[in-house]
């Protein structure tokens, strides 16, 4: 019977870490357990101590680094003075740990997106907690007057994570490792020109004040980028 989290350590690990460099390698279809557990360095048979087959293994490995990046991600968004640094950030962070690990961008990108309904199911699950995080910071921005409030929050949250998705595909198909964080700034504008409520534009020489998140997002914005993937 497979292990639970009271007891999950060094091991559990080991063997999440292999399955993503496996997974990445050969895709989910073609990755084998038995390969798996060589890259971890345990047997065959340790593997099913701790998951209950490779299904299990690939639904772990997103529910572990979501739920380590969920955390981050709202400790990341209290330290930010309003709501367009707050959506800056989101965005960052977003894209960094993926542009940091290939393989791990791999997996979320690809090899996740499996036709079995069950196992859609068991990620779409996972995946809630993240787009929890997304509607709180549309909420705050509605009540602040920041965002339009005359577009429902859940089309509002469908363009910002498709936004981010679709952006992190495109550079893994495109193989560009070390080029995903520069679109993070112009997909901030992008999305925030968007989100933004009408009353929110400056409306004259007295309100030409950005926001410090669109501030530093244009100041730091100023090599020539390469086309998008």
């Amino acid at each position: 019977m497979a292990r639970r989290s009271g007891e999950k350590g060094e091991k559990y690990e080991a063997i999440l870490n292999a399955a993503i460099k496996v997974f990445a390698e050969a895709g989910y279809h073609g990755a084998q357990v038995s390969r798996i557990a060589r890259e971890a360095g345990v047997a065959d048979g340790t593997i099913y101590l701790y998951f209950s087959g490779k299904s299990d293994l690939l639904v772990s490995v997103f529910r572990s680094y979501l739920s380590r990046h969920v955390e981050r991600l709202r400790t990341a968004l209290a330290e930010e003075p309003d709501v367009p640094a707050k959506l800056r950030r989101l965005v960052w962070e977003h894209f960094r740990p993926l542009s940091e690990h290939y393989e791990l961008a791999v997996v979320t990108q690809v090899e996740l997106r499996q036709a079995d309904p069950a196992l859609r199911g068991r990620i779409n699950e996972i995946l809630r907690s993240y787009l929890d995080v997304i509607d709180g910071l549309i909420e705050e921005g509605k009540a602040a007057g920041i965002f339009r409030r005359d577009i429902e929050t859940h089309l509002m949250r469908k363009m910002i994570f498709g936004t981010l998705d679709e952006t992190v595909t495109s550079w893994v198909m495109a193989r560009r490792r070390r080029e995903l964080m520069r679109l993070a700034d112009p997909v901030f504008r992008l999305l925030y020109t968007g989100l933004k409520a009408p009353e929110a534009e400056p409306g004259g020489a007295e309100r030409d004040e950005r926001s410090g998140a669109e501030r530093r997002s244009q100041d730091e914005d100023h090599r020539p980028h390469e086309a998008d993937v």
